[in-house]
């Protein structure tokens, strides 16, 4: 090798296990040596479809070969596009209900009866779900909810009227 560095047709194998073929050199990037990669699209005339820069720590094995190997190995082994990942879409929070958010530590109430779980995912509460079972709408039992007490237009806490104290 010459003191010119490292520039010939290579399969680069890199940790992580990737394999790359083209035409490798050595360059410097910030005062670091790395190794340059240009991966061919195909034919001589095509030009390179991609430039990659690894630096020499990255690399497992570095095989030098003709041209004609290296085009050979670049197009067989094209890279995947760019997938994205993406969460899942989020599961109802456990202990909230999804109708009327009461909790267990803050629960609704029937008169003086606290709600409890109606499913064992707990994310809806037994008041609700005899709501929802007697044709009422989620909305309609939130703004049931928000309602002003029938009696003396007082806010309703827990299903009850502190002013009146009453069932509402």
């Amino acid at each position: 090798m010459s003191d010119e560095g490292f520039d010939s047709w290579a399969i680069l194998e890199l940790m992580g296990h990737r394999r790359l073929a083209g035409r490798v050199a050595e360059t410097t990037i910030a005062g670091s040596g790395v190794l340059r990669i240009d991966i061919p699209r195909g034919e001589a005339a095509d030009g390179f479809k991609a430039t990659q820069y690894y630096p020499p720590s990255a690399m497992y094995c570095l095989t030098p070969v003709s041209e004609e190997i290296a085009r050979g190995i670049a197009k067989e082994s094209s890279e995947r596009p760019v997938e994205v990942y993406e969460l899942p879409p989020a599961l109802p929070r456990a202990g909230v209900c999804q109708v009327c958010g009461c909790t267990h530590s803050q629960p609704c109430y029937d008169g003086h009866v606290a709600c409890a779980w109606a499913s064992e995912d707990r994310n809806l509460c037994t008041l609700c779900a005899t709501k929802l079972a007697a044709g009422k709408t989620a909305e309609e039992i939130r703004q049931e909810r928000q309602a002003p007490c029938p009696i003396c237009g007082g806010e309703i806490v827990d299903g009850l009227c502190p002013h009146c104290e009453g069932d509402n």
